[in-house]
């Protein structure tokens, strides 16, 4: 009994031996990276206290005050560096996106890889570096971008049977949560292309399409907290993580079965010298790029990576957009007007809503005072960069271009204030500020989708989902803010990042008309 005792001991002496060892090396790694970007002569705008170890507090004061922070230091005109949540980032004046946009020796990937720990499993929707990512960029600027006139109809049959299904049929005002509903709505959208009707028609699927993103969130903020040499281990056992992987275990299950389904089919159609269904999907065009390209991909990583970057986001813009079209009410009845007029003339097509460019300069404004994100363009530098003007980007570092010009009186009058056709006054001008004023253009002085061959590859069909959701919204619902949520309706900041307020609620009511 006393030698098995001792060997207790001594293994726990060895375990924790092992572990201090980990956290050693972890730290040493740290600070030695930390040691090279402390050696730029870039300023360290929220440099903690001699006291603050580990950059506890200056963190936290980051989290809650970023916008603060980025707007002092984008008054110098200067680089500057932020201790934030997710570590040191290097922000960039908007004016170097011009220099950085396709710089090869900056990495977006390895940013999105690095902050969602994509090589852990359940992670796999955040993976940028594979052939299901590449594969999947490509379907967005290829396939996805070029049958937005040939979805155009199926979306706009799916938006009037989810609204009818999420809101109330009646001329009575009722107040609902609107995050929730919007995420609902997009999810049913962005199915119907991506999985075609059976995606759409799947609880099970929608469930993980509105629920994987945000879970995703919560496991890798927490896995943040443990040293990176411990988080292969770690994360086995915490619960957002093991949740996350149970999540794409039933996505697997559900992608397999339409995929295996559909080949089925397909057989049966041959063997009977039938024609074989054709699908307008995602799915249809990731198996024919692969077998074009002769690569191998893996449909629900595909997928996931679809819906990650999609539906959440979409959904977060379009929340923003009913609140912020609630809060100008002016706006009902020449949104209404316009929609009306251009579905007249030319039904659900996708030229009909090219022509709607109120909306479209409403959905701009929108995304102009609440972006996604306060910065842009996030990449990590693979090697030491000398930029044009002499300035060192550090090997390992973690830059971003600032946002600030979006609210910028050098670039637009009254920035503050929401001006539903500051866009479509500027495309009426026409000339190279005209060109810059559709939704769907980048620049650096709207920097929400992004700049250069990194900017939002999926921007197109996203413009096309919104204003097809809008349209829908405005022939058929009258809403304004919740009297009891006035204060809800304003955007959530939590360090770079601005959400609509998941608590805002409207009250709405359905309209005579119906339909398009």
């Amino acid at each position: 009994m006393e030698n098995l005792s001792n060997v207790r001991a001594l293994s726990t002496l060895i375990a924790w031996l092992a572990i201090a060892t980990i956290i050693l090396l972890n730290l040493v790694q740290k600070f030695t990276r930390s040691a090279k970007l402390e050696s730029s002569t870039i300023p360290l705008l929220n440099r903690p206290n001699w006291y603050d170890i580990g950059g506890i507090r200056a963190r936290l004061a980051f989290v809650l005050n970023a916008r603060e922070l980025l707007l002092r230091g984008a008054e110098s005109g200067r680089p500057f560096r932020l201790l934030t949540d997710m570590g040191e980032l290097i922000v960039l004046p908007a004016e170097y996106g011009k220099e950085i946009r396709n710089d090869t020796r900056l990495s977006f990937g390895e940013v999105i890889e690095q902050n969602f720990h994509a090589q852990l499993p359940g992670f796999e929707g955040f993976r940028q570096g594979t052939a299901d990512a590449r594969l999947t960029r490509d379907i967005a600027n290829k396939q996805l971008t070029h049958s937005l006139a040939s979805v155009t109809q199926a979306l706009s049959e799916e938006a009037e049977t989810a609204l009818q299904a999420l809101f109330p049929d009646s001329k009575e005002w009722s107040d609902v949560l609107l995050r929730e509903k919007v995420l609902q709505l997009v999810a049913r959208l962005s199915s119907r292309v991506f999985l075609g009707d059976e995606g759409a028609r799947s609880q099970s699927w929608l469930q993980i399409t509105t629920e994987y993103t945000k879970t995703a969130y919560i496991a890798a903020y927490i896995l943040r907290l443990w040293p990176p040499v411990l988080r292969p281990l770690v994360h086995w056992v915490l619960p957002p993580c093991r949740k996350l992987r149970g999540q794409v275990a039933q996505a697997r299950r559900i992608i397999v079965k339409i995929i295996e389904q559909r080949r089925k089919i397909g057989e049966i159609s041959k063997a009977a010298r039938e024609p074989i269904a054709q699908y307008n999907d995602t799915i249809a065009w990731f198996e024919q790029d692969s077998l074009e390209k002769d690569s191998q991909y893996d449909p629900v990583v595909a997928q996931l990576i679809f819906a990650q970057a999609a539906i959440e986001t979409t959904a977060d813009l379009l929340t923003q957009v009913i609140l912020d079209i609630a809060k100008n009410p002016d706006l009902f009845e020449q949104l209404r007007s316009e929609v009306n007029r251009e579905i007249d003339k030319g039904g659900w097509t996708k030229s009909s809503l090219h022509n709607m460019k109120l909306l479209d300069s409403v959905l701009k404004e929108s995304q102009r005072l609440k972006p996604l994100a306060m910065t842009s363009m996030h990449r990590l530098v693979l090697e030491d960069v000398v930029l044009s003007d002499g300035l060192v980007l550090p090997k390992g570092g973690v830059i971003a271009v600032s946002g600030d010009r979006m609210w910028s009186t050098a670039v637009y009058e009254d920035p503050d204030c929401f001006q539903g056709d500051r866009f479509y006054k500027t495309r009426m001008e026409g000339g190279t500020l005209g060109n810059q004023a559709y939704f769907v253009s980048t620049g650096i002085d709207h920097l929400a989708f992004g700049y250069g061959k990194h900017a939002c590859a999926g921007r197109f069909f996203v413009a096309h989902e919104v204003k097809i959701a809008m349209s829908h919204m405005l022939l058929n619902y009258d809403w304004r803010i919740a009297s009891h949520s006035s204060s809800d309706a304003n955007p959530v900041q939590f360090g770079l990042t601005m959400m609509a307020n998941s608590k805002a609620q409207i009250s709405i009511r359905s309209r005579a008309h119906k339909g398009g």
